[in-house]
């Protein structure tokens, strides 16, 4: 059972250094009246206190999108007209707002798999995972000896040799199908192909030292992790592949996924109401 703690954002407003004209997210302000971005420029990178879903028209289609509500605008309490000028400003073609308020790290199921509502880049939402990783008693105690032998050869400024801690290329080769079922299977949420990716150079791994393949392993493990943390094989040079793979981020667009629920949770996670945000 994983719980976090809800909240609206604040903060920070925006990049303090207004973009020249023709850029920006947020227009420049005098007493009087808001600066025409097209003419003055604006500040960019909006900070985002927490989250709204609005229906409106995309390419002659009714679509569903979870859009952000700016900081600046959640602090000033802003008003139902005031959050649809802005979407308006953004682009939003008949904008109308269906559901009201989605906290950060709110949870939300997506096709049956349980995230954590975070942020949004461009027309995407950034989540962190919120399921549990579910491994064999054996496969646990194993991951325990691959955490020892990273942080060991982390003090140790080298990689250690794997055999003082017990770890095997059998048991390395086992280990590493068992987390490629996983992303196969149940973590196919995580987008980037990251099942595929370690599918297509598995043979490539087990050529790889067995300190090496720990080494692999132990970053894979972040893929699995309950926040944002990405998966950098890049680093792991005889290995290869991304150097940001596993992070969950989704389009925005509700229209779509077969279904999408708000999961309103209780501070001990042990009551929950759900709301259908593709039918409300």
């Amino acid at each position: 059972m994983i719980t976090r703690f809800a909240y609206k954002a604040g903060g920070q407003l925006y990049n303090l250094n207004p973009l020249k004209k023709g850029k920006g997210q947020y227009p420049l302000k005098t007493r009087e009246r808001e600066m025409d971005i097209r003419k003055y420029g604006g500040y960019d990178n909006v900070y985002g206190s927490y989250f709204t879903v609005v229906e409106h028209t995309e390419k002659k289609k009714t679509v569903r999108t979870i859009q952000p509500v700016p900081v600046m605008l959640s602090y000033n309490k802003a008003s139902e007209k005031e959050l649809l000028e802005y979407y308006l400003r953004k682009g939003l073609e008949n904008p109308k707002i269906v559901f009201d308020m989605i906290r950060t790290n709110s949870m939300i199921e997506i096709n049956g798999f349980k995230l954590h509502i975070s942020a949004r880049t461009g027309d995407r939402i950034v989540y962190k995972c919120g399921e549990q990783l579910i491994l064999p008693n054996e496969t646990y105690e194993y991951c325990k000896k691959l955490d020892n032998h990273k942080e060991r050869s982390k003090e140790a400024k080298r990689l250690l040799p794997a055999e003082y801690f017990k770890l095997t290329p059998e048991e390395n080769l086992k280990t590493y199908d068992r987390f490629v079922e996983k992303f196969s299977g149940k973590y196919s949420m995580i987008p980037d192909g990251l099942a595929k990716k370690l599918t297509e150079k598995r043979e490539m791994f087990i050529n790889l030292s067995p300190e090496k393949q720990a080494e692999v392993l132990n970053e894979v493990l972040h893929g699995f992790q309950c926040n944002a943390t990405a998966v950098n094989l890049k680093r792991i040079e005889e290995f290869g592949g991304s150097s940001a793979a596993g992070v969950i981020d989704l389009m925005n667009n509700l229209t779509k996924f077969e279904s999408v629920k708000l999961i309103n949770q209780s501070p001990s996670g042990l009551f929950e109401t759900e709301i259908d945000l593709k039918t409300i």
